[in-house]
């Protein structure tokens, strides 16, 4: 029986969803992860990976797919809540190109924010059979578009 060949690295997404994995592993220093192999893999986390041929004839014959999260890069996010009174639910669209999904957000976990607002939510859960993250809303950082919430949104990120 063939032995899977395996890496461990960080991923990077870039804003088309396609990611890399950057390996400390000398024959698979940087990887190709088309976005629907990635998973429930975000930019920044350590993954473990299968090696995979490309058959599509575009790259160089190597591609990776994530079999595992070893550790997240972060599990907080800020971005703008969508409330959906009428379907009783909720999304928030993160900010910044590198987060491939949005969070679903239950409305007994909006944690008092109001539609349109800058928030903090935490990745709660995601199960592999899942499109979207469950995510808590942590904190609220104010009325989208205003200078309180953009300045909010840059501390929040930059720490």
């Amino acid at each position: 029986m063939k032995e899977k060949k395996q890496a461990e690295g960080v991923v990077e997404v870039a804003r088309n969803g396609h990611a890399h994995l950057i390996s400390k592993n000398n024959d698979f220093k940087d990887l190709f992860i088309n976005k629907k192999n990635l998973g429930q893999a975000l930019d920044g986390d350590v993954v473990n990976v299968d090696i995979i041929q490309d058959t599509s004839g575009k790259g160089n014959g190597v591609q990776a797919k994530v079999n595992g999260i070893v550790t997240r890069k972060t599990i907080d996010f800020s971005g703008v809540i969508d409330i959906n009174e009428e379907k009783r639910h909720a999304f928030v669209r993160t900010s910044g190109g590198k987060m491939p999904v949005d969070f679903y957000v239950p409305m007994e976990n909006l944690g008092g924010a109001k539609n349109g607002e800058v928030v903090v939510v935490r990745l709660h859960r995601w199960h592999k059979k899942d499109k979207n993250p469950t995510g808590i809303i942590v904190k609220v950082i104010g009325k989208a578009e205003t200078h309180e919430a953009e300045m909010g949104s840059i501390m929040f990120k930059h720490g």
